[in-house]
């Protein structure tokens, strides 16, 4: 019986598409972090919003504010110094938003989560290009990053929109770079220069990726070190034609005014020895809230964080720990490995804000994390998954992975919560830091605010009284707290208690006895108890450090309006209602003088006023 040949066919594999790289992923990713801070959208503007937007000059005058807003510093159009910062980009974007939406905290904050959504999306495409092969890598790398709580304070304030366009144009710098080092396209290179340029125009805070430069060249796609050079070279001719104008355009390059430790505790530090003790003290405290980012708040100011010595384990490793990234990280690169870059982009974009190279307007800032925890995580992100592939036990990492960024994503999504008003923001920082002087004021504040709003008797009565014992628990923190003490007498004067009253502006001129709106209340107490002479005292002495101001002017009109002078009484009443029309006091005292001595000219001059 002859054998059957048996036919077989070969065995061919069929390929299964991968998930992580179809082309509708990233739109999927892009609302996921839309969802994650949508709970955003029905905010106000809180904190120091309004420097950037509802009180800016510039920025109200829509399109037309543009022309002023390249030609000034950051902040002239809040108040009118032209220093510290030029970052003109930033504020285009709030007046051209400004010319369409008027004022819309609503709009601001669409437009916000909008912008984060678009630089994560352009993240998300720089590691899948870094990480073609391994597309899932990239989106945990983005995940971990758009949904990290660090970033709460950037995203929810909307001030911060210069840390998203900064961010957004320094990712979008690496991206057009990278495409040119893989295709030679020359315009790719052009437009890597002209998104670094917009970068440093929103922030100056870009200006540390030019040390990134060579390096990520190194890595990605290693070029001679001739062009290397030469690319770099460019990227540094821009920060110097940055750095050019920016002097050409300010007044000063740095603050106008000594720097107050209310703001950066390092102040009071008594020896350099102590200070980098506790620089380095916050910086580890920095690693904590990259690692564990809770519990979070908006002021880590004086006196949050106390001076320490090297004596001190936190210091000591943090130190040791800050030295092992650097060394490990150049070690790394000459390896031409990924990590090497995160840690390098990590350590130079954050450099600016860590105190050592010079003290800045801040102790500790979550927003300084912002761009450089990119480097971070990505870093340790690809450290990780190195180690699990080399031990086949990636699924592991995966879940854990996954986890973290679902934990990440709970505790954003409570924190932006806390970002609705200025109330909710301070009352959520009493928790977390109840030592800082600033927190301590900021909360008076709004009960201040509440009480003078209230017009039911007890409710004000109880808010003054929350009140007071804030700014109280502000001044024991900080016996020197000029504004504390004003806003403390303001409320002792408010809620009728003159005696109080006049014992915090006293000690508030103690210290400050230059300090207007103290001399001008304390004299209005003096007044209030027919003691015209010591009234009158305030009233010059304020007079003396502004012979403009208008509730001055007035004042001393109101003393000779006492004792009888109407002639003397009308001439500052007239002058104080030079410099302010709209004040009420002025113009209704005016008219009962000018009715005192017959004066119908003045009176029919001053009723068609009223």
């Amino acid at each position: 019986m002859s054998k059957e040949k048996v036919k077989r066919k070969a065995a061919i594999s069929v390929s299964k598409p991968d998930f992580w790289k179809h082309k509708y992923l990233p739109f999927v990713f892009v609302f996921l972090v839309i969802i994650l801070y949508g709970n955003t959208f029905k905010h106000g503007f809180v904190l120091d919003d309004d420097i950037v937007y509802p009180k800016n000059s510039f920025v109200l005058k829509g399109f037309n504010g543009i022309s002023d807003i390249f030609s000034y510093g950051y902040l002239y159009g809040f108040n009118k110094e032209n220093d510290q910062s030029y970052r003109p980009l930033t504020l285009a974007s709030f007046a051209i938003e400004n010319q369409f939406f008027n004022k819309s905290s609503t709009a601001s904050h669409v437009i916000q989560v909008l912008i984060y959504a678009l630089a994560c999306l352009v993240l998300l495409k720089l590691l899948l290009e870094i990480f073609n092969k391994t597309p899932l890598l990239a989106y945990i790398i983005a995940l971990l990053f758009a949904c990290h709580p660090i970033h709460t304070e950037v995203v929810a304030n909307i001030k911060s929109r210069d840390e998203i366009l900064s961010f957004l144009f320094i990712i979008l710098t690496l991206k057009y770079l990278l495409n040119y080092l893989n295709s030679n396209h020359i315009y790719k290179l052009i437009l890597s220069f002209v998104t670094f340029i917009l970068a440093v125009l929103s922030k100056e805070s870009a200006l540390p990726l030019i040390g990134v430069i060579p390096f990520f060249i190194y890595v990605f796609n290693p070029k001679s070190l001739k062009i290397n050079i030469l690319i770099t070279s460019v990227y540094i001719a821009i920060s110097v034609c940055y750095l050019i104008l920016r002097g050409s355009i300010l007044s000063s390059m740095g603050f106008t005014e000594n720097m107050d430790l209310i703001n950066n505790t390092l102040v009071t530090s008594t020896n350099k020895a102590n200070e980098l003790a506790t620089v380095f003290y916050i910086m580890g405290n920095y690693l904590k809230l990259l690692i564990i980012p809770y519990p979070l708040s908006f002021d880590y100011s004086y006196n949050h964080f106390a001076i320490v010595t090297w004596t001190n384990i936190v210091s000591a490793l943090s130190l040791l720990t800050y030295l092992f990234i650097a060394v490990f990280a150049f070690l790394r690169i000459f390896k031409k490995q990924a990590d090497g870059f995160g840690f390098i982009f990590f350590l130079f974009l954050f450099s600016l804000s860590t105190n050592i190279f010079v003290k800045i307007g801040a102790t500790l800032g979550e927003r300084f994390l912002f761009t450089p925890s990119f480097g971070f995580i990505f870093a340790v992100t690809f450290l990780l998954w190195q180690y699990f592939c080399k031990n086949k036990t990636n699924n592991k990492l995966v879940i854990a992975l996954f986890s973290v960024i679902f934990i990440f994503s709970v505790i954003t999504y409570q924190r932006n919560k806390e970002w609705k008003s200025n109330f909710t923001l301070f009352e959520s920082a009493l928790n977390v830091s109840p030592n800082s002087a600033r927190v301590q004021s900021s909360m008076a504040s709004e009960y201040r605010i509440m009480a003078e709003k209230s017009k039911d008797n007890n409710e004000k009565s109880k808010y003054y009284e929350k009140a007071i014992y804030h700014y109280s628990k502000a001044i024991e923190i900080y016996p020197k707290f000029i504004d504390a003490y004003y806003n403390l007498g303001v409320s002792f004067q408010f809620s009728g208690n003159l005696y109080l009253a006049k014992d915090a502006y006293l000690k508030l001129l103690s210290i400050s006895p230059k300090h207007i709106n103290a001399l001008n209340n304390l004299g209005v107490i003096y007044y209030s108890n027919d003691q015209m002479d010591s009234a009158m005292f305030c009233f010059r002495s304020s007079y003396l450090v502004d012979s403009l101001n208008s509730n001055t002017l007035g004042n001393i009109g109101g003393v000779y309006h006492t004792k009888g002078n109407y002639s003397e009484a009308i001439n500052y009443y007239e002058k104080s209602l030079i410099y302010d029309k709209s004040n009420k006091n002025s113009l209704i005292n005016i008219l009962k003088a000018c009715n005192s001595v017959n004066d119908t000219i003045r009176l029919r001059k001053y009723e068609a006023w009223n």
